[in-house]
């Protein structure tokens, strides 16, 4: 009698078990671009199936979420690329008849058209759930010093106008297999940053074969943000004299490690280094956080 209740009760419980067996094995071969909602067609009115309409529910409101997304990208990046582009060629009009004291504004104008375009590309890359490519490691290597330069120079008549007294020092034959406009939107960031929180004119721009990094004198940032791992982990954690919204170091950080990057703040002697550098390797090609 013992052994034919052991029996029946493993049996009773295998019967039981067996329909949430299949729910989470559904569940789990289920990819995000196609989850299932008839799950409850499947089931029957008990508690498993009632767990499977609950599921169903979930991802059908997942889907429809995924939709507006993917909608709300391809309209911004049809209703951002058409403006730029009409802004691009009218620029390029006014530099074949521009006068030559004309010449230097309109080349600013049509470097910085230039930014912002490749600003919403990453942009709108960074909203979808695949990389843009290239991505970092497999790009051809580039000269870092011309991208600086001329990121600077799309910047002279804002740094201009600051007096800001901006040092260079880029090795000229340094070089990064990172994509170029990758590169333009985290130094324009990083930069517009510098000069928020600067407390002097003078901005560093420093590159070595491990680390591309911007300096500036200023105030201590929070501790929170300090270190290779912390910095912009916290969406609004800001100085005390910050009167943008803390946002700009989050913002950089996610496209940076989109890409296999890491960002690192550091404040030392009153001067405050943002640094990007690839992420290392471990053993089997994963990325890891480890400090260099």
């Amino acid at each position: 009698l013992a052994l034919l209740a052991l029996g029946l009760g493993w049996w009773l419980a295998r019967r039981t078990s067996a329909p949430l067996a299949r729910l989470a094995q559904a569940v789990a071969q289920s990819r995000p671009e196609q989850l299932p909602t008839d799950l409850a067609a499947r089931y029957g009115d008990d508690e498993v199936g009632l767990l499977a309409a609950h599921l169903a529910q979930q991802n059908q409101r997942t889907r429809e979420f995924i939709a507006r997304e993917q909608a709300f990208s391809r309209d911004a990046s049809h209703e951002l690329r058409t403006p730029l582009a009409v802004l691009s060629l009218a620029c390029e009009r006014l530099q074949r008849t521009a006068l030559p004291e004309q010449r230097a504004s309109l080349d600013s104008m049509a470097a910085a058209l230039w930014q912002l375009q490749q600003t919403v590309e990453l942009l709108l890359a960074l909203s979808r759930e695949a990389s843009p490519s290239p991505v970092i490691g497999q790009a051809q290597p580039l000269a870092l010093l011309p991208q600086i330069e001329q990121l600077v120079l799309a910047h002279a008549p804002l740094l201009d106008q600051q007096g800001i007294e901006l040092e260079l020092v880029v090795p000229p034959a340094l070089t990064r297999s990172w994509p170029p406009a990758l590169t333009q939107l985290l130094l324009a960031n990083l930069l517009g940053n510098a000069l928020a929180h600067r407390q002097t004119p003078q901005i560093r721009i420093s590159a070595d074969a491990q680390h591309l990094s911007i300096a500036n004198a200023s105030a201590a940032p929070p501790e929170a943000l300090l270190g290779a791992d912390a910095a912009g982990r916290q969406p609004g954690l800001k100085g005390e004299g910050s009167a943008g919204l803390g946002l700009g170091l989050s913002i950089v950080r996610r496209l940076a490690e989109r890409h296999g990057l890491r960002l690192e703040l550091r404040h030392q002697s009153g001067w405050t280094t943002v640094s990007l550098m690839d992420a290392p390797l471990t053993a089997d090609g994963a990325e890891t956080g480890a400090t260099f």
